[in-house]
């Protein structure tokens, strides 16, 4: 497979979970988070993984809940907090 291919693949498998997470799917929103958080068909940007897997989490999505306080507890993509990373922890 080309290369070209993939890359095109990859941004309508991104732009479809985009728009499932924009309609409140916190499993897309996580999907998200991960694929910005390491770049894959997407720039990579922590600071906006963390904005999508917060919307997760806040909707009780657990993997999300435990990922945004690893990047709390890390500083990454969001300032370094413990006590934040502890309440997404519990």
């Amino acid at each position: 497979m080309k290369a070209g291919i993939r890359r095109s693949n990859s941004r309508r498998r991104v732009a479809g979970i985009a728009g499932h997470g924009q309609g409140g799917d916190p499993e897309a929103q996580f999907e998200l988070a991960k694929l910005l958080h390491v770049g894959m068909g997407v720039s990579q940007d922590s600071s906006l993984a963390a904005a999508w897997c917060r919307q997760a989490a806040e909707q009780g999505h657990a993997p999300s809940q435990y990922n945004l306080g690893i990047q709390y507890f890390e500083g990454d993509g969001l300032p370094k907090d413990y006590k934040q990373a502890a309440t997404w922890f519990l």
